[in-house]
């Protein structure tokens, strides 16, 4: 049975990962704040294992680093977690971009580098990185969050052809607006944010290729394109 990791396991976009994983069979853990979504997810799924830790906590981030380097190797590790602040770039203060450079950026760089030796020891593995259609198109009012995201893809495309003769898998996902927290009590019809659901049920299925072969990118948008 493979070994799958999902980090921010208890939400949006995570929690679906999470959940299509476990039907699929996977061997699934992942971390998260604690809390009530944590409590809720932990008592609704017993059999995957949850690691409460705040990651945009720098310090709570490095100890769990260093206990990752302990935990036998994982066959897939998703870097999930990430945060979204919107408004005029000139009103953006810098504790707002600090907190999404460390969640979106910081996170998965050293999260990454954390479990990567023991796949590079075993030549197998696969990181998949949940990047954005930010990373690809402008879009207005969103500066911090997509200089982010960028540097997330930056980080995802780098590194895939760096382990590419450790016979690792690496994938950036970039799904366009999405039904999560982050979009609060928004309102928008029917069809205009995607469902977790359906990125999750893309990434499964790139999940099943045989090891020799890679998505390495996946894009996800609505048909009626993204949200003005």
């Amino acid at each position: 049975m493979k070994k799958a990791f999902v980090t921010g396991i208890t939400k949006g976009i995570g929690k679906a990962i999470a959940l299509a994983l476990l039907q699929a069979g996977y061997e699934v853990s992942g971390c998260a704040r604690q809390g009530t979504a944590f409590q809720a997810f932990q008592t609704e799924n017993p059999n995957c294992i949850l690691y409460p830790v705040d990651l945009a906590d720098s310090s709570a981030r490095q100890k769990f680093c260093t206990s990752l380097k302990e935990l036998p190797a994982f066959d897939i590790w998703i870097n999930n977690v990430g945060i979204f602040f919107s408004g005029e770039f000139w009103k953006e203060s810098a504790t707002d971009f600090g907190k999404q450079w460390q969640l979106n950026v910081v996170t998965p760089y050293e999260l990454t580098q954390a479990v990567l030796p023991a796949m590079i020891t075993r030549k197998q593995g696969t990181i998949l990185n949940i990047v954005s259609i930010a990373a690809r198109e402008i879009l207005p009012n969103c500066v911090g969050y997509t200089t982010t995201k960028f540097a997330l893809d930056g980080f995802t495309r780098s590194l895939r052809e760096e382990l590419r003769p450790h016979q690792i898998r690496v994938i950036g996902v970039y799904p366009a607006s999405t039904q999560t927290e982050s979009w609060g009590d928004s309102s928008f019809p029917n069809g205009r944010l995607l469902n977790p659901n359906e990125i999750a049920k893309m990434i499964v299925s790139a999940l099943s290729l045989p090891e020799y072969a890679v998505t390495e990118e996946i894009q996800i948008r609505s048909i009626f394109g993204n949200l003005p």
